[in-house]
């Protein structure tokens, strides 16, 4: 009986304990650090550049990566560019991408440097367009980036862009139809975009709680639930399955940091709510600006809080799964991807079953990062996947009421 009752209580603590929860990992190795660069390629986490002191500055360019399996951190290339504070960063494929910034010495930057995980190697890239800028954002849906806002110490912005890698050019899209802002939180969900609270003005902040969604198929933008938290800027955030997450995050008053946060939310697209979560461990909270995902679960760290001033902490989240999307919504008979295994293409086909107004498709890979996005526009469609690299990945449909996934694996 002894026996029974441990196992039980030991199978309970494997699978249940650790649901909406935080896990201290292995601290970053280089210096405590704020405003830095902060994203996953693959099954790797990167941080990078920033500062290791505040208020004066000591600006930093190198570079590390984070290995989940093994709980450990190696310093990468450093940053060629000069070295800088909350520039726009975003990964695309083995790529990673960081520029714009600010530093005294050479105030702004519109530079853009492109890091090349299989090599460990950076490439200058096309400048990012527009004012040079800081505390701009940059988020990813399949295989194109789309990036802007920020300030330049005397204007804020609202323009937005996006990125072809392939031609390595920047070309403008629907203007952000709200209050042009920095150092907002921002993530890529079912193959929209969402961007949401930072400040709306400088020198004289002034920080908001609206988020909204754009659509890169319309080239649109929505409004959607606020952020439930107060008005802030400087957040983490990132992505687990298509639900957002953030929280955490800062206020300044008279130019001097005045108060962190650790309170902690989720988002849901389907439904367009916000739900509480376990709040970041770190006392008074910390201003991270960033985060990312790996396979399902979130990671962020470092960043400042007004204990301790630049912090080099680093932590896991775990979801609880009754967040996520219910994915059983659509029945496994209601549509089909096939051939599985495939080389160049598959096909996605959908039954009568399944109200397809304004159903979409979105192919993500392992780590969770968009591959793919389009509208349901009839019972089939045929991707070309020639350009994936061999893994699994996942296919969701989702028409605004339900949400469906199934694998198949690229040979």
């Amino acid at each position: 009986m002894k026996k029974t009752l441990c196992f039980i209580l030991a199978f309970y603590s494997l699978h249940f304990s650790y649901s909406d929860q935080w896990i201290q990992k292995a601290n970053f190795s280089g210096t405590p650090r704020n405003g830095s660069c902060i994203f996953s390629i693959g099954g790797k986490g990167y941080i990078g550049i920033g500062t290791d002191s505040y208020p004066v500055y000591n600006f930093k360019n190198d570079f590390w990566e984070y290995d989940p399996s093994t709980d450990s951190w190696t310093q990468k290339a450093s940053f060629p560019g000069t070295a800088r504070y909350t520039p726009i960063y975003f990964s695309l494929g083995s790529k990673g991408y960081v520029g714009t910034g600010w530093n005294q010495v050479n105030p702004l930057f519109n530079d853009m440097w492109q890091y090349d995980q299989p090599t460990n190697t950076w490439a200058q890239k096309a400048n990012f367009p527009g004012p040079q800028r800081q505390g701009g954002m940059g988020f990813t849906i399949g295989n194109k980036a789309y990036a802007g806002f920020g300030n330049n110490n005397t204007n804020t912005f609202k323009d937005f862009y996006v990125y072809n890698d392939t031609t390595d050019v920047w070309t403008p899209v629907a203007v952000f139809p709200g209050a042009s802002r920095f150092h907002a939180f921002y993530f890529a969900l079912n193959g929209k975009g969402y961007i949401g609270a930072g400040s709306v003005g400088y020198p004289n902040y002034n920080f908001v709680n609206d988020m909204w969604e754009y659509d890169p198929l319309a080239d649109s933008w929505t409004q959607k639930a606020n952020f439930p938290g107060l008005p802030r800027f400087q957040l983490g955030f990132f992505s687990i399955n298509n639900i957002g997450y953030a929280g955490m995050g800062e206020i300044v008053t008279n130019g001097v940091i005045s108060n962190c946060y650790n309170d902690f939310y989720a988002y849901n697209p389907i439904t367009n709510t916000w739900t509480t979560k376990s709040s970041y461990p770190i006392t008074a909270g910390a201003g991270i600006q960033g985060g990312f995902s790996i396979g399902q679960k979130g990671y962020t760290g470092c960043g400042y809080n007004l204990q301790t001033g630049n912090l080099n902490s680093f932590y896991e989240y775990v979801p609880d799964t009754t967040t996520g999307i219910n994915d059983e919504e659509v029945s496994a008979n209601d549509y089909y991807v096939y051939p599985n295994p495939c080389l160049d293409f598959i096909n996605i086909s959908c039954n009568k079953s399944v109200e397809k107004k304004n159903a979409r498709i979105l192919i993500t890979d392992a780590a969770g990062k968009n591959m793919y996005t389009s509208n349901f526009m009839s019972q089939k469609i045929k991707v070309d996947v020639s350009d994936f690299a061999a893994g699994i990945y996942t296919v969701q449909l989702s028409n605004g009421k339900q949400m469906g996934s199934k694998q198949f694996v690229k040979r």
